[in-house]
């Protein structure tokens, strides 16, 4: 249990009141950290694996989406952007004069 879990007498107990540690953690017992994860993407290395058997139908389908918004959403989010830098009257994203188009030739 961790902190500010609900007992079954409806209170929010921490580990030191219950019958799980009586002492504070020592820095021996710790044998790992939690970090971040990207959920859904743990998937793929089960699929490495050959591991997919237990994987639920909606996490597949949520991989699915999350890859899908990963790629498609930087295209989306530029097209965004140049439709609202043109409406601003400039039709290059960009001000610095590497990116700007050369003058047609008349």
């Amino acid at each position: 249990m961790g902190d500010n879990n609900i007992g079954a007498d409806g209170t929010g107990r921490y580990d030191q009141a219950t019958n799980i540690c009586r002492a504070p953690v020592r820095d021996e017992w710790i044998i790992g950290v939690a970090r971040g994860q990207l959920p859904w993407f743990g998937i793929m290395k089960l699929l490495y694996m050959g591991k997919t058997e237990e994987v639920p139908n909606n996490s597949w389908y949520n991989l699915g989406i999350s890859l899908t918004l990963l790629i498609v959403g930087p295209f989306v989010v530029e097209h965004i952007y140049s439709k609202w830098k043109k409406e601003d009257g400039k039709d290059e994203p960009f001000d610095n004069d590497y990116f700007k188009r050369p003058p047609d030739p008349k």
